[in-house]
């Protein structure tokens, strides 16, 4: 996918041997990632209290998957202005919740999981 995303301009995702969607790579992440994916390091016995502060400071954000016992997580965050998202993750680091964070634009690797997850659920397609 990082191939894609550096060499190709539109890029299609098939499912069913149908295109589930087509477009440029910038204009899908945006229409399907919808967000930002925050990893934060935090003590191994409080992901808890972690994860709810950030439910709290942004409504609708999910964790996407535990590494490293519990201390390193991955979550997605809907889509907010960049400087409110970094404002809040400074508050939880010095706060003492978060060690460490790492904020980054959805990848093309997500929205393809996004439809690989949906295909699971026997989710509808999404036509754009």
């Amino acid at each position: 996918m990082r191939e894609c995303e550096t060499l190709c301009s539109r890029v299609a995702i098939l499912r069913q041997g149908r295109f589930a969607c087509i477009g440029p790579t910038q204009k899908l992440k945006e229409d399907i990632g919808r967000g930002a994916t925050v990893l934060l390091r935090c003590a191994p016995q409080e992901p808890g209290p972690v994860s709810r502060e950030l439910q709290v400071r942004f409504p609708g954000s999910s964790l996407r998957r535990r590494h490293q016992g519990g201390a390193l997580l991955r979550f997605h965050v809907p889509a907010q202005p960049w400087h409110r998202l970094f404002a809040g993750m400074e508050e939880m680091r010095a706060g003492g919740l978060v060690s460490e964070y790492l904020v980054s634009d959805v990848s093309l690797t997500e929205v393809f999981l996004h439809f690989a997850q949906s295909r699971k659920d026997g989710g509808a397609q999404l036509n754009l």
